[in-house]
C-alpha cells in the first residue's frame, strides 16, 4: 500500500483540488494537519485500489506483475483470485468508512471550518471522478497498454 500511495500521483490531484474555488485561502498549516493529510492519503489508497480492480483483467495475464493489490493478496494469503478480489473490495470499503468518519469529525479550524469541509467533500468528488474515468477509458481493457508519448532517438 505504501508503494501505491506514493506512486499514484493522487497527492498532486489533492493539491489541484486545493487550488480550486477559494481553497487556496486556507492556511498551509491546515493542509499540513495530520487529519487532513490522512484524508488525502485515503484518497490515494482508494484511487489505487480502483485502478487495481479495474486493471485486473489485463494484469492477470502478466507474469510476475505483483504491484496489483489483488494479485498481491492472492499470492500473500494463497487465495483464489475471487477471494483476493473481495478482500481488495473490503480494504477499499474500510478506507471509505474511515474517510467518512474523518470527514464527520474534523478538528476545529475556526473561521476555515466550512471551507475545509467543502475541500474534503471535493476530495470525495475527485475520487469519484477518477473512478468514473477508470471505468470509461479503454486504457484498462485487456490487451490495451499505455504507449509513451515520445519515442527515444527522435
Amino acid at each position: 500500500m505504501l508503494i501505491r500511495e506514493n506512486s499514484s500521483g493522487v497527492p498532486l490531484y489533492c493539491d489541484d483540488v486545493a487550488m480550486q474555488k477559494e481553497y487556496r485561502q486556507i492556511p498551509d498549516e491546515i493542509f499540513d494537519d495530520p487529519h487532513i493529510k490522512r484524508l488525502q492519503t485515503i484518497c490515494c489508497l482508494m484511487i489505487s485500489i480502483h485502478n487495481d480492480i479495474i486493471s485486473l483483467p489485463k494484469e492477470i495475464h502478466r507474469e510476475g506483475d505483483t504491484v496489483n493489490l489483488i494479485k498481491v493478496l492472492q499470492q500473500e494469503y494463497k487465495l483464489p483470485i475471487q477471494e483476493a478480489y473481495m478482500k481488495a473490495l473490503e480494504i477499499h470499503d474500510n478506507y471509505l468508512k474511515e474517510f467518512f468518519i474523518l470527514q464527520d469529525h474534523l478538528p476545529q479550524f475556526d473561521k476555515w471550518q466550512d471551507l475545509v469541509l467543502e475541500y474534503i467533500q471535493d476530495l470525495g468528488v475527485m475520487v469519484t471522478g477518477v473512478y468514473a474515468w477508470h471505468t470509461n477509458t479503454i486504457r484498462y481493457l485487456n490487451g490495451n497498454y499505455v504507449k509513451g508519448e515520445y519515442k527515444t532517438g527522435q
